[in-house]
Parts: C-alpha cells; structure tokens; sequence
C-alpha cells in the first residue's frame, strides 16, 4: 500500500526530473526539414480563401 509520504517523494521526484531534464540531454526537437524538391511551374499562384464569421 502507498501511504501519503511515498506519494508525496515520488510526485517530487517526478516534477524535478521534469523540471531539469531539459537541462541534462533532453533538449528541445527543432523541426527542420530538407529543402523541397519540386519548383513551381511557370505563373503558378496561390490563392487564399478567409473564413468570414457572418453570411448574409
């Protein structure tokens, strides 16, 4: 049975590996992906469509 110190040092534990755990090797991910491949064709564009929150 886990009584409430066990809980309390274990949840502790817990929050301070979380808390530096960034700090020892567990960095942040940076999402960077290769260059694209494929070009655009000649006068190609883009067009973009809003989102209007009223319609008559």
């Amino acid at each position: 049975m886990i009584d409430r110190r066990k809980l309390l040092v274990a949840s502790a534990g817990l929050v301070a590996g979380t808390a530096l755990g960034g700090r020892f090797g567990v960095g942040r991910a940076f999402a960077q992906g290769a260059m694209p491949a494929y070009k655009p064709e000649e006068g190609a564009s883009l067009r973009l469509l809003r989102w209007a929150p009223f319609v008559p």
